[in-house]
């Protein structure tokens, strides 16, 4: 067992764990960031390929931009990077935290436990699978990025699941009673235009749909070419039937035979595909929800539909309330298109503060979320309160 003494681990290496692990470094902290994948990046990388987003919306919110470290490997990225190639993307991250000085990062290495009491967390146990090290951490501060809350979840910090009813925070958007259902998991895939048309033949393990069986999907965004290139996120499964932690590998396997049935679909019953081949299909679902882990606040809608500012923000954000059909792409045929009224309400006029309290889990001493800064980069080393 090697043991590693810190001032700051941050477990995760998703593009908020990269922020959090650059930000406490910079701040003079000697750091140590945790990443269970060979690459980092988490959703933006090339395991997984969802683009870097944020309170600007992808350009359509007027005068709000995305700032701080995320906006530096954004600008980086699409200077060194301009076709933006994933994998280009995966070395920039790379680069960036392994050039960064106090900084070590530590990847292929799983968390798997963590020792904790009177909401303090003592040491956690990590193995690296690539060199079969394994790792006693310690730490003054901890910062949970894992996506699933993994970290907190074995500290002892509550647990939030699921959606919580109208009633609970007072959400006109919420069910009517609380239940366990979340937001799905989503495969991506790329496909590339070949110049001649080029034939495809479902694997026999393939789903099979016809228009009916996907209505709304053949206009998305001015067509199916618009989109096939580079994926659908509507490839969506998991959060009613399946848990999307617990049957993750279930929950994939399902995706791929209902990916290339829409494949299989878009190539022999639509027109526009002819001259496109699959050229990358992921195996790593993206995640979209599963634990949550309750701060000292709970952000909740009217803070986002207000517009509300706190004394103590530490971000921003400004993404609508994407709130997608339980089921996913199972659910689309009978998914009830919200009014206009409560379609505007989503939209969000404002942008809404990130208070430093949300990321402080409640009862928990020395654990953190990250949050992408808006300016410059929180240090979280910050007191409580």
């Amino acid at each position: 067992m090697i043991e590693k003494r810190y001032q700051v681990i941050v477990v995760g290496g998703g593009i908020s764990g990269v922020c959090a692990a650059l930000a406490a470094a910079r701040h003079g902290a000697k750091t140590a960031l945790i990443q269970d994948r060979p690459v980092l990046g988490g959703n933006a990388s090339s395991e997984i390929r969802m683009h870097i987003c944020g309170a600007d919306r992808e350009g359509h919110r007027p005068n709000a931009r995305e700032t701080g470290i995320v906006e530096e490997i954004l600008l980086e990225n699409q200077l060194r990077n301009p076709q933006h190639s994933f994998s280009i993307c995966d070395t920039i991250l790379w680069e960036k935290t392994h050039g960064q000085e106090n900084l070590d990062v530590y990847l292929n290495a799983r968390f798997l436990s963590a020792e904790a009491d009177n909401g303090v967390i003592r040491r956690i146990y990590v193995q690296q699978m690539t060199t079969e090290k394994d790792f006693l951490f310690t730490a003054d501060i901890f910062i949970d990025a894992t996506g699933d809350g993994m970290l907190a979840f074995q500290a002892g910090a509550r647990v939030m699941h699921g959606r919580e009813g109208k009633a609970v925070f007072g959400e006109s958007l919420a069910p009517d009673v609380s239940d366990d259902y979340t937001m799905g998991n989503s495969l991506m895939f790329t496909a590339r235009d070949m110049g001649r048309p080029v034939p495809f033949t479902a694997p026999p393990w393939a789903y099979h749909y016809t228009d009916a069986d996907i209505p709304g999907h053949q206009d998305h965004h001015n067509g199916p070419v618009a989109e096939a290139t580079s994926g659908y996120w509507w490839l969506e499964l998991g959060g009613d039937q399946r848990d999307s932690l617990k049957d993750g590998e279930e929950i994939r396997d399902e995706l791929l035979k209902t990916l290339y049935g829409v494949w299989d679909h878009l190539k022999n019953q639509d027109q526009g595909c002819e001259n496109l081949a699959l050229d990358w299909v992921g195996f790593l679902p993206g995640k979209r929800e599963s634990r949550r882990i309750a701060g000292d606040y709970v952000l909740r809608q009217d803070d986002l539909t207000a517009g509300r500012i706190f004394d103590d923000d530490v971000a921003y954000g400004g993404w609508h309330l994407d709130l997608h059909p339980v089921g996913g792409f199972a659910a689309f045929g009978s998914f009830e298109e919200p009014s206009e009224e409560v379609r505007q309400l989503k939209q969000l006029k404002r942008l809404y503060g990130i208070p430093y309290r949300a990321l402080l889990p409640a009862g928990m001493s020395n654990l953190r979320w990250p949050a992408v800064r808006s300016a410059s980069a929180i240090s979280p080393l910050a007191p409580r309160g």
